[in-house]
């Protein structure tokens, strides 16, 4: 089996049971309130755990800790107070606690933080720090908030990062034009359709000559000033209690303080991982009818040039409302050329939604978000559903089979993200953990199971825009950074419409950093609609078919047919199996109203039933065969003994006479 076959982590039973504990939400904002405990819902999805729960201080239950083996808290609201029963049953319990961010006041007023070896400088988070320091690297950290804690037991507590302030530092490129507040923070207004486009987000036209205008600023939070260098615990460990100083979900950015934390959840977790491979990611962002093919090809040629396997994510329809244009790929032989030139070089398809559009034009538009009343165009799970099958039942006409999806935009509501899981195992994207446009997070390395119970393979790096600021410098300095997580990946997209060179540099760069190129096909993925099926790695395929034959065939890292076989007559009913792939291979199981006449030529392309079916005819010959193998058997064993006797005979007659 390939190397990157994803394990069952975060799947698996075997782990601890977790419990995350966030304030009380205002009844007006509980979506924005809940949403940095959901971003650490989502990371605890890469570490085999025995479940995570999520409870809000007000519903947490006195007692309720004992049921857990680590407990973290995330405190995101200043004098808060807790409950009583809450603030003992964290203090005395034997389990590990980690404690995120505000109201560490509330615990050392009713008991004393100098057992876990550490004490409050005070109680507020006005000591301003603008980096952290963390393996010899400095990340940028642009939430400055930071508590003052110190460690008074060096026998208890260990510092593990450090905040920092530093007058003189400078943002990152890219980052005060592409991540304000606006758009990170919780609670914060998302930015229109026209905002995006002056940040240069997608949709992206390389013909626009824009200036960067920063989005509107209607109720930012303030950020304390720094006036003067300082360094402050970031992140305290002790033998029981862990201390995170400030929110590191608030303003999490490529490259930043959020890594930091990313990777020491593998210590709060005990993974036992101290150090892995980091894989490389790249794929070739919204291939549709319209995009340049010589440009999609020439990226390809590149890539497979330098051995590096890429994704490219498909948007099989082509809408738009304002030219009354509409291209299917099964029905443009030019563009179905370029999809299948993709794929010869080595490409993998990910489904990026039906017409990557509403109202609007394709890859411009948003397919699950309306940006007029910023909320999901979704409020059941059938639209979500639709689109997707309708998507994967044109890619499928036309003989592609994407092996996993990327939501247009990132923007979904969490009744689409629980629709698609039904139609796809693996996603590779950030995900947005509350229906708030912006609310968007990216994950450093792979998480096994989200709250969709999909699999999250990471988009990290961003895009490369040089206009806003993301260009081949600023990307490569942000895989950098991402090295920091011990198991840390390095996952970004281009638009073919850019200069090549662009891609070419950051390719080149990453893998000068020590990033090793993985294969989205080297990985367990699953498409299913009713009756197909696109596998890669390992697992289970369940089909339903309503008289058709069943049809089975191989697809190699080129995407030709190796192999093809179909059941000697339809099928009505449900079937079952166990699939394996090699590295590189989809194996497609399909059910199919027609098959090849079932003549000598054609006899081996015919298989006997499988798990499921009722095949009287392959049972027929299944035991005509055995007969036949028992009867040639028992033909050979007694011509042998035959023999055998006739020698022992010969061998007494000699001796008589003898």
């Amino acid at each position: 089996m390939a190397l990157w076959l994803l394990p069952l982590k975060g799947m698996l039973s075997g782990g601890r049971a977790t419990l995350v504990i966030f304030d009380e939400p205002d009844p007006a904002h509980v979506q924005q309130d809940s949403l940095d405990a959901l971003m650490l819902r989502q990371l605890l999805g890469h570490f085999e755990t025995a479940g995570i729960d999520l409870v809000s201080t007000g519903e947490y239950k006195e007692g309720q800790a004992k049921k857990y083996d680590i407990i973290f808290y995330v405190g995101t609201k200043d004098d808060m107070t807790l409950p009583t029963y809450l603030l003992d049953d964290l203090f005395f319990r034997k389990g590990e606690l980690i404690w995120i961010g505000a109201n560490l006041d509330s615990m050392a007023a009713r008991h004393n933080l100098e057992s876990f070896g550490l004490r409050q400088i005070d109680d507020t988070d006005n000591h301003p720090t603008n980096r952290v320091e963390y393996k010899k690297k400095s990340l940028w950290k642009l939430d400055t908030h930071t508590y003052a804690v110190e460690v008074v037991n060096p026998e208890i507590d260990q510092v593990v990062a450090w905040a920092i302030a530093d007058p003189s530092a400078k943002p990152p490129s890219g980052h005060n034009e592409m991540y304000g507040p606006e758009v990170i923070h919780a609670g914060q207004p998302a930015p229109t359709e026209a905002d995006l486009t002056a940040l240069s987000m997608p949709p992206l036209d390389p013909k626009l000559n824009f200036d960067i205008e920063p989005l509107p600023q209607p109720t930012p939070e303030p950020k304390p000033e720094i006036s003067k260098e300082e360094r402050l615990p970031w992140v305290v460990r002790g033998k029981k209690f862990w201390y995170v100083a400030s929110n590191p979900f608030s303003y999490n950015v490529e490259g930043g303080a959020y890594l930091a934390f990313c990777d020491v959840l593998h210590d709060m977790m005990s993974s036992g991982i101290k150090e892995a491979k980091h894989p490389g990611f790249v794929r070739l962002e919204d291939v549709h009818a319209m995009r340049n093919g010589t440009d999609l090809i020439a990226a390809a040629d590149y890539l497979q040039s330098k051995k590096v396997p890429f994704s490219f994510t498909l948007v099989p329809v082509y809408v738009n409302p304002a030219t009354d244009q509409t291209v299917y790929l099964s029905s443009s032989p030019e563009f179905l050329e370029v999809v299948r030139g993709l794929i010869n070089r080595g490409g993998t398809p990910i489904l990026h939604g039906y017409t990557h559009q509403h109202t609007g034009e394709s890859a411009v538009d948003y397919e699950f978000w309306a940006t007029d009343t910023d909320v999901p165009i979704a409020q059941g799970p059938e639209y979500a559903a639709e689109r997707a099958l309708r998507g994967l039942s044109e890619c499928f006409l036309a003989d592609i089979f994407p092996l996993a999806w990327t939501t247009p935009h990132y923007a979904a509501g969490q009744v689409d993200y629980e629709s698609l899981h039904n139609y796809f195992t693996t996603v590779v994207e950030r995900r947005q953990p509350i229906d708030k446009l912006g609310s968007d997070q990216f994950f450093p390395y792979v998480i096994y199971r989200d709250m969709h119970q999909q699999i999250i393979l990471p988009e990290n790096l961003g895009y490369i825009q040089p206009a806003a600021g993301r260009d081949a410098a600023a990307i490569l300095q942000d895989a950098d950074n991402s090295l920091v997580v011990r198991d840390g990946w390095g996952s970004f997209f281009f638009h073919t419409f850019l200069d090549l060179q662009l891609l070419k540099d950051v390719v080149e760069g990453m893998g000068k950093l020590g990033y090793e190129w993985v294969d989205l096909r080297d990985f367990n993925n699953k498409v299913r609609t009713e009756d197909t099926v696109a596998i890669s790695g390992v697992g289970q395929i369940d089909l339903t078919l309503k008289s058709q034959y069943l049809k089975s065939m191989t697809l190699d890292l080129h995407g030709k047919r190796t192999d093809e076989t179909y059941s000697f007559r339809p099928v009505t009913g449900n079937v079952s199996l166990f699939a394996s792939t090699h590295q590189g291979e989809i194996q497609v199981y399909q059910g199919a109203y027609t098959a090849p006449p079932y003549t000598f030529k054609n006899i081996t392309k015919f298989r006997p039933a499988v798990s499921g079916i009722t095949n009287p005819i392959a049972i027929f010959l299944l035991f005509v065969g055995l007969a036949i193998l028992i009867v040639f058997l028992v033909i050979w064993i007694f011509l042998l003994s035959r023999k055998a006797t006739q020698e022992f005979r010969n061998v007494l007659r000699a001796r008589g006479r003898g």
